[in-house]
Order: C-alpha cells, then sequence, then structure tokens
C-alpha cells in the first residue's frame, strides 16, 4: 500500500466512547480525506498553475461535494 494512502488511513480511526482504548474505523472521513488529497494534488502554490490544474480541483471536489 503506498505510503500516503496508509498515513490517511490512519488517521481515520475515531475513539469509541463506550469502550476505553477501543476504536472505530470511520470510512466517510477516509474517503474525504482521499478526495482532497487527490484534489489537492492540482491546487499548488506554484505561481505558474494552469487554469486546466485549478478546474480540475474545484471539479473533483464539486463532484465528490467536498468542502475546503
Amino acid at each position: 500500500m503506498n505510503k500516503r494512502i496508509q498515513e490517511l488511513k490512519d488517521q481515520c480511526y475515531i475513539p469509541v466512547a463506550e469502550r476505553v482504548g477501543d476504536t472505530e474505523y470511520d470510512m466517510e472521513k477516509f474517503a474525504l480525506l482521499l478526495i482532497r488529497e487527490c484534489a489537492n494534488l492540482f491546487d499548488k502554490d506554484e505561481i505558474e498553475i494552469s487554469y486546466v490544474e485549478r478546474r480540475i480541483h474545484i471539479i473533483i471536489k464539486e463532484h465528490f461535494g467536498v468542502e475546503e
């Protein structure tokens, strides 16, 4: 598995209030993190970002309904 995917996956474990020390996996959070990661590939802080790259960033987030 890609190291970055593993890092995103690890961010998605949430504590279960009823059982101390237990966690539950939040699949929706993982999906949102993955979508943001993909969209952000086209939202660089470089001076010369193209219009097409900017549109790809926006379209990916709009398609999945992901806010900033």
